[in-house]
């Protein structure tokens, strides 16, 4: 939960892969953040939406070059938002998740 930050998709994916034994708690742990992982095409699907929308890509790496909140303009966190990747947090915003901040950070 602390990786995915509850995120139903994510949660459900994980339990999934785990009760198939398809990977353990301990695997996902280690591998999470990584683009060999079980997140691969969720995280590469959100990567070429940053990739087509300059805007939020400049934005994503803001958010990751600052270590607390950044503060975005308005059009740009709302997006970001509305993708998941942020919370909005007294007009500025934090990483929805620690994959998504491991994982942007590379």
């Amino acid at each position: 939960m602390a990786i995915v930050g509850g995120q139903p998709f994510l949660v459900r994916l994980a339990l999934y892969k785990i009760a198939n034994a398809e990977i353990t708690l301990a695997e996902l742990l280690q591998t999470s953040p990584t683009s060999d992982e079980i997140y691969k095409s969720h995280l590469q699907r959100i990567e070429s939406i940053l990739a087509q929308h300059p805007e939020l890509e400049a934005g994503m790496k803001e958010a990751i070059a600052t270590i607390s909140q950044v503060e975005l303009d308005k059009k740009t966190r709302s997006k970001l938002n509305a993708l998941g990747l942020v919370k909005i947090q007294d007009e500025k915003v934090v990483f929805s998740c620690e994959l998504y901040r491991q994982y942007f950070s590379k």
